[in-house]
């Protein structure tokens, strides 16, 4: 039952006025602050979870068990993994804000937290004819987000289907060398 339904349900036990007793106009008072207060709470919100944890919560059938039985399927081997070590690998009181957050993903549903992007911005020296001296410049990794093949342009704009700004998993994914040289995103 959300807050609306809530206070429809409390509207329907009022009298209002129906019967003028003492009893009844006591009776409409209570259930009319029962109301002011209910319009005061916040209703459970969607929590924002990874993507992994939303992919996960899509993929397995996990509906019909117990929250035991969920947190016991994900210490399982198997789940040894990215999953497990959001949920479980923190100080106590983040791994049961994180098993409450799985909980609430599966009853009321989620949103899905934006992911960090990334710049994988590499230094480099070439040699200026015209100077007649090294000049230092940078040269961004991008991929193509179609096709997987990468690109070294000296720019970070995207191009066609090439995108310099990259999420942690598609830098580790081309060669996990390269986050050594990433650099956080930050839109303004």
């Amino acid at each position: 039952m959300n807050k609306r339904e809530f206070i429809k349900t409390l509207m329907g036990m009022a009298f209002w006025g129906a019967k003028q007793g003492t009893w009844a106009r006591g009776w409409d008072d209570a259930i009319g602050e029962v109301i002011g207060i209910a319009e005061e709470l916040d209703e459970s919100q969607k929590p924002t979870i990874p993507k992994f944890v939303a992919d996960w919560i899509e993929n397995e059938d996990v509906d019909d068990f117990t929250a035991y039985e969920i947190f016991d399927f994900l210490k399982h081997e198997e789940y040894q993994d990215e999953i497990h070590k959001w949920v479980y690998g923190n100080d106590d009181e983040t791994n049961r804000e994180r098993e409450i957050a799985v909980l609430m993903a599966l009853r009321y549903g989620y949103k899905v937290e934006k992911e960090k992007k990334y710049r994988v911005v590499l230094p480099f020296t070439v040699w200026d004819g015209h100077a007649s001296e090294m000049k230092e410049s940078t040269m961004f990794l991008a991929l193509d987000i179609t096709s997987g093949e990468t690109r070294f342009p000296h720019s970070p704009a995207s191009i066609g289907d090439y995108r310099t700004d990259l999420t942690e998993s598609q830098i580790k994914g081309i060669d996990k060398r390269y986050w050594a040289f990433a650099e956080e995103v930050c839109h303004v």
